[in-house]
């Protein structure tokens, strides 16, 4: 901050606001080498004749180098940003010697406050280098971390190798009979997931043997969190969207073997309404399904189970969230037949089988289910 409320040339009083020194502490605090210097700036615009103001030119560069001195207490604690630059007025018609003078005088001062400038940023200097090299450490981290799942976001969305899935149970109302269910649970339960979705991708033309592989995974102790109440603010969707992504990250002991995380919250059979909805979200890379713990419904919870997987890579849900009917042409499994309806089978994101205007009803099992065109498309498994 440079003050332009200076000593006028000709004044004979010096105010507080003549001269500033830069720093957080106060600049009163050494009133001798600022009195010293007022009393040479006074004199030097209130002289005339170059002899005397060459003399007093002299006295001033003496001033300043004791006042130099003393510039380490006036900025102490502070970083000295700024120079102080002594303007010396200097009359029409004064010789070349004089002026030369005033400028070793303003040259000294710049020299002084540029030391100390060095001398006092040599600390400071050193703690930005290593501020910098954390930083950097960090920034290449995160880097690297954006990069491997941008690359495997885009090998997936792209069918460019086998997506491995992996199945984890949870016990969501605690019961111990659902826990006998769970234990008695093995990879040939959910092998009809697999089968199902890799015949289907044969049958749209992808160029891999198998797609999917999918596999029965560790239980997991911990429910995720709670689903945001319906209307519920932006900020709290974005909050339960982290909350969500932080128990995947840590519930998940074998996220090195699996591409895609499906967790199977399950309750007994006694529990008529399930209380939340099941959910996969595109690009996150895991899906919830609440599921009954029972043998006879475990085929629907595999036709859930798929649904939920396929939202990962981009396919959309197909029936009116209202009534739950499958939306024409997209949510029938054949928008060509004749006539449309009863249909008898069910789209796998539509989710239901239309028999009447009016009347859907869900598949028993994956073999009453296909993938239509469209999810085909949203999916990566046949170009539009």
């Amino acid at each position: 901050m440079n003050s332009n409320n200076g000593f006028q040339p000709g004044s004979s009083v010096l105010n507080k606001a003549d001269v500033f020194m830069p720093g957080k502490t106060g600049v009163g605090k050494d009133r001798h080498g600022l009195c010293s210097l007022g009393v040479v700036l006074n004199h030097l615009t209130s002289v005339t004749g170059s002899d005397r103001l060459a003399d007093a030119t002299d006295l001033a560069i003496k001033s300043l180098r004791l006042l130099s001195a003393k510039f380490n207490t006036l900025t102490a604690g502070g970083v000295i940003g700024r120079q102080l630059v002594l303007n010396v007025g200097v009359q029409q018609g004064q010789g070349a010697s004089l002026r030369n003078k005033a400028k070793h005088g303003r040259e000294y001062i710049n020299e002084s406050a540029n030391g100390k400038v060095r001398e006092r940023g040599r600390g400071r200097q050193g703690m930005s280098l290593w501020k910098l090299i954390r930083l950097t450490v960090l920034v290449g981290a995160l880097f690297l971390a954006l990069q491997s799942t941008v690359w495997k976001s885009w090998q997936l969305s792209h069918w460019q190798r086998p997506v491995w899935v992996n199945v984890h149970l949870l016990n969501g109302d605690g019961e111990a009979s659902t826990q006998h269910y769970m234990e008695s649970l093995t990879n040939a339960d959910f092998a009809d997931i697999e089968t199902f979705l890799n015949e289907q991708a044969a049958d749209y033309g992808l160029p891999l043997d198998q797609p999917i592989h999918l596999a029965l995974d560790s239980q997991v102790q911990v429910l995720p969190p709670p689903q945001p109440e319906p209307g519920a603010s932006a900020l709290a969707i974005m909050w339960w969207s982290l909350e969500l992504r932080w128990w995947h990250w840590w519930r998940v002991d074998n996220r090195e073997h699996s591409d895609v995380d499906l967790f199977l919250v399950l309750y007994g059979p006694e529990n008529l309404q399930r209380p939340q909805h099941a959910f996969g979200i595109e690009k996150l890379w895991m899906g919830v399904v609440y599921g009954y713990a029972s043998k006879k419904l475990g085929e629907v919870n595999n036709v859930i189970l798929a649904h939920e997987l396929l939202h990962n890579f981009g396919a959309t849900d197909k029936y009116d969230p209202q009534t739950l009917y499958p939306v024409y042409p997209s949510g029938f499994a054949h928008p060509e037949q004749q006539p449309l309806l009863p249909q008898r089978q069910a789209e796998l994101m539509a989710g239901r089988i239309p028999l009447t205007p009016q009347q859907a009803e869900i598949p028993d099992d994956l073999s009453q289910v296909v993938i239509g065109k469209t999810t085909a498309e949203e999916i990566g498994w046949l170009v539009p």
